[in-house]
């Protein structure tokens, strides 16, 4: 089994925009995100909800990402805990806001 990998969107898929807008996405995440998924299961870690969800969700799959991000993260979610359970976690927020997909990549 792969290992997992939960993947933030605001601000690590993407460049910095105030929630709720969306801002484009990183262009090094078209190079990085398939290679990831190649070793790992990447799955989508975000706070958003409802339609902003939705939204989030859209531009994934117009940008051709959701072939590589698995959406259902409750399959993933400790039962005791409920968190997400990963073995690695993106997010730019445990970044210090640096997101760097080269630094990530050879991590």
């Amino acid at each position: 089994m792969k290992k997992i990998i939960a993947i933030d969107f605001d601000d690590t898929l993407t460049e910095f925009r105030p929630f709720p807008e969306i801002a484009p996405f990183r262009k090094e995440i078209f190079e990085y995100i398939p290679l990831l998924a190649e070793k790992y299961t990447l799955v989508l870690w975000t706070a958003r909800r409802g339609i902003y969800y939705d939204e989030c969700v859209n531009r994934l799959e117009e940008a051709g990402l959701l072939r590589y991000i698995v959406l259902d993260g409750e399959s993933f979610k400790h039962g005791k805990t409920g968190k997400l359970e990963a073995d690695y976690y993106i997010d730019d927020k445990a970044n210090f806001g640096i997101i760097d997909w080269k630094q990530i990549y050879k991590k």
